[in-house]
């Protein structure tokens, strides 16, 4: 009898370790499951002849995505536009283009969120003959901002914070093309940055902080990129401006990221870019082509440590 009941006790503890070693597994692919996301990033569909953006561009790399999410059976969150979507900024341009988009991504994506990255086009006056300050307003205005510079979160676990800049942050006429961030934009950085108690943080801005061709990056950009590097949670900065593709490490954990032709640029392939985040880190991948044929690039961001380095006081 006594062997009997022991018997049964042993029977009855494997079959608890059972339940609480399935129990713990299914709750380990919950976790994963509700901390995943992705999402899509375009920019540059400016053009530099008689239409606004490019139209065949934009419909081609928006099929391109939703094909994507057929085959891989994973949806998207939301899609960042990186800037310069028209040849020219104002209220009738911008709002030309976005309507464009809705409708676009209503039958292609079931209606994903748009955030909106300022680029140097937005801040063109050309037909217009508006001042930079009207522009900035009418901008902000179109996408429903106080300003062009914004945060937000996404993630239900492990929640990563979205930090969109304005890298053209011009007061003067001249130069817009240029990239600039004011002192005070880089404050309101800083202090985003200090006090962020999300897992990591991703950049996004329209200019590159080392470009790839003939722009050039002015002093702020280079205290911005110092200012990236120092902070431990930062793992990616995605931008466009130049009209090409290209991953570059900048630090032990910091990756720029730059795709910026959704048309604009001519002889180069069409680019989009593709972020999965969970708790298992980043990946991204860029796909480069025209007219349904694309070719991927497959990367893994550097994972934030767990707890920023104390720095040592002598």
């Amino acid at each position: 009898m006594t062997g009997k009941l022991g018997l049964i006790k042993a029977r009855l503890g494997q079959v608890l370790l059972f339940l609480m070693l399935a129990l713990f597994l299914g709750g380990a692919v919950l976790v994963k499951s509700a901390a995943a996301f992705r999402f899509v990033f375009l920019g540059d569909s400016r053009t530099y002849g008689q239409e606004l953006y490019n139209q065949e561009a934009l419909k081609d790399l928006l099929r391109e995505v939703k094909k994507l999410k057929k085959v891989q059976k994973h949806h998207f969150d939301f899609v960042v536009f990186g800037g310069d979507m028209a040849r020219w900024g104002g209220t009738k341009h911008l709002g030309d283009w976005l309507s464009f988009m809705r409708k676009e991504l209503r039958h292609e994506l079931r209606g994903l969120k748009l955030y909106p990255v300022k680029g140097n086009h937005e801040i063109h006056a050309g037909d217009t003959h508006k001042s930079i300050q009207e522009l900035d307003r009418e901008y902000n205005q179109v996408f429903g901002l106080q300003r062009a510079y914004y945060t937000f979160t996404h993630g239900r676990r492990n929640q990563t914070l979205f930090v969109v800049l304005d890298t053209h942050e011009h007061r003067h006429e001249k130069n817009r093309d240029h990239p600039h961030i004011s002192q005070g934009q880089l404050h309101w950085l800083r202090n985003k940055l200090h006090h962020a108690r999300e897992r990591q943080i991703i950049v996004i801005g329209h200019a590159p902080l080392q470009p790839m061709h003939g722009h050039q990056a002015d002093a702020s950009m280079k205290k911005l990129e110092t200012l990236l590097k120092s902070h431990h949670k930062v793992v990616l900065y995605i931008c466009g401006h130049d009209h090409d593709y290209q991953v570059r490490r900048l630090g032990s954990h910091l990756t720029q990221i730059i795709c910026g032709n959704a048309g604009a640029g001519a002889n180069v392939p069409w680019c989009f870019l593709v972020v999965d985040v969970d708790n298992q880190g980043v990946r991204f991948t860029g796909y480069r082509g025209k007219h349904g044929k694309y070719h991927a690039d497959h990367h893994q961001a550097q994972s934030p440590p767990q707890h920023q380095p104390r720095k040592r006081h002598h």
